[in-house]
């Protein structure tokens, strides 16, 4: 095998490395992102499930016990939602220092992040209004 052919191969081997390691670094931050989607789920659930108990329990027990439970489940809800964001956080920084030197650009991806951040922020605040709607 001479040179000019062994020099092409190793350019399309650097090439296709190049490649698949672009490809591994998309389906890791696309994971995280299904990860996050469904912790996000669960804190819905938990919230919506609390805000349901309070106003369902209120003609059934007393108005503290309905309260309490509702504001807990709410609370844990919240728990989920911040939880949800520090685990795609950290996971999105370990990831893109991973593949630091991928040649991939990450800009989707750092949108994606700054989406999630003013997500969590949102879903807390609407979760603090549940709050209030309990307890008032």
């Amino acid at each position: 095998m001479n040179k000019s052919n062994q020099t092409i191969k190793q350019s399309y081997s650097d090439e296709l490395a190049e490649r698949r390691t672009a490809l591994a670094q998309n389906r890791s931050f696309l994971a995280t992102e299904r990860t996050f989607a469904a912790w996000i789920r669960t804190g819905f659930s938990l919230a919506g499930v609390g805000i349901s108990f309070a106003s369902f329990l209120q003609g059934v027990t007393s108005e503290l016990v309905a309260n309490s439970i509702g504001i807990m489940l709410d609370l844990l809800g919240m728990l989920t939602f911040v939880y949800a964001w520090i685990e795609y956080k950290m996971s999105y920084h370990f990831i893109k220092n991973i593949y630091d030197e991928a040649t991939i650009p990450r800009q989707q991806f750092r949108l994606n992040f700054i989406y999630g951040t003013v997500l969590i922020t949102v879903l807390l605040l609407i979760s603090i209004l549940g709050l209030i709607i309990i307890v008032f």
